[in-house]
């Protein structure tokens, strides 16, 4: 018997918003994730502390073992998808919810194929409260371990603003240097910090 916790996310999908619906295996603690709001027993985020189920779940894992589960397997069901940027919304959803209420600085990186199919997230460095230092080098051998053809960079601040700094415009330009000697284009720069998100492709600045 399954039941099926509702994380409510800001998106654009038929109904005009995202559910990532953590589901309680209640056998056996197993954690999936699905987009369906046909699930007969949901809950909004507000309010899923209300509910028995989810009291215990929690008594067992964090809320950023939750949310880090219902990331990950976003991420194995997007793999399955076509053209992984055409809709800025899913990587940034992805972002938010590995990164968004993390209180140090991470750097990750969506890595995609000559189609845009989305290959793998990568977490690669993480920093402070204020920075973390991201190397070039190590991107680039990252992009042709996972023969990558392109990639969206991303972070958080966990200061709350999510305009980019001027050491954030320096680092695109950076990895846009550095990537294009190996033909892998940096798509687009995401910069998260809560259920807030910043896309440098849908401002167009990339």
């Amino acid at each position: 018997r399954r039941q099926a916790i509702v994380l409510q996310a800001q998106g654009s999908t038929r109904n005009g918003s995202v559910c990532l619906c953590a589901l309680e295996n209640v056998m056996g603690a197993n954690l999936e994730l699905f987009e369906d709001l046909g699930c007969s027993e949901v809950v909004r985020l507000q309010d899923y502390r209300k509910t028995p189920l989810v009291n215990d779940l929690l008594a067992r894992f964090s809320e950023d073992e939750i949310l880090m589960t219902a990331a990950e397997i976003l991420v194995r069901r997007t793999k399955t998808g076509g053209d992984f940027l055409s809709d800025p919304g899913k990587a940034c959803e992805i972002a938010k919810l590995r990164l968004g209420t993390q209180e140090h600085e991470i750097f990750g990186v969506f890595w995609v194929d000559a189609q845009n199919r989305l290959i793998d997230f990568e977490e690669m460095f993480r920093g402070t409260l204020t920075c973390t230092s991201v190397y070039p080098r190590e991107v680039v051998k990252a992009a042709l371990r996972k023969n990558a053809a392109g990639c969206a960079i991303c972070h958080n601040h966990p200061s709350g603003s999510i305009e980019p700094s001027q050491a954030d415009r320096m680092l695109t330009d950076q990895l846009k240097s550095a990537l294009g000697m190996v033909d892998v284009k940096v798509l687009d720069h995401i910069i998260v910090s809560g259920n807030l998100h910043l896309s440098f492709a849908d401002r167009g600045w990339i």
